[in-house]
């Protein structure tokens, strides 16, 4: 994957201690394996509050660090910015060991995170964007 600068528009604003000014770069890229814990816990962080409010929450739970646990068998997109990471998911191709009630042949997106502290700067939209592409490379008729 070619590695790309996204600007995110957005009122000057104060996320995590970082000043955010009109234009934010934004790099979505591969996941690169020594940055396991700091896309777990970027999980961690997005998931943990809700929980308590999901049915079968405590299950969840002990799935939290199953994005890079699985990371040899999708491939992990990080979001960076400031030289941190502030969002994850995880892209599985066709084929790719899935739950069983996802056909087999289709792709699917997998823990879709991004850290409290920074939604709100479109990060979600853009990491999904870059799942979207990677199933149109793979002429996939449908992404789950």
């Amino acid at each position: 994957m070619a590695e790309f600068n996204a600007g995110a528009s957005t009122p000057d604003q104060t996320f995590c201690g970082v000043t955010v000014t009109s234009e934010i770069q934004v790099r979505i890229r591969n996941f690169d394996p020594i940055e396991r814990d700091a896309v777990d816990a970027v999980v961690r962080g997005a998931w943990t509050e809700l929980i308590d409010l999901m049915p079968q929450g405590d299950q969840l739970a002990a799935r939290l660090g199953s994005l890079t646990e699985h990371a040899d068998q999708s491939e992990i997109i990080v979001a960076e910015l400031n030289s941190q990471i502030v969002g994850a998911v995880g892209y599985v191709g066709a084929h790719q060991p899935k739950p069983g009630f996802f056909q087999a042949d289709w792709p699917m997106v997998r823990m879709l995170s991004v850290a409290p502290g920074y939604r709100g700067l479109g990060l979600g939209k853009q990491l999904l964007e870059e799942c979207v592409a990677r199933a149109k490379r793979d002429d996939a008729p449908v992404l789950a």
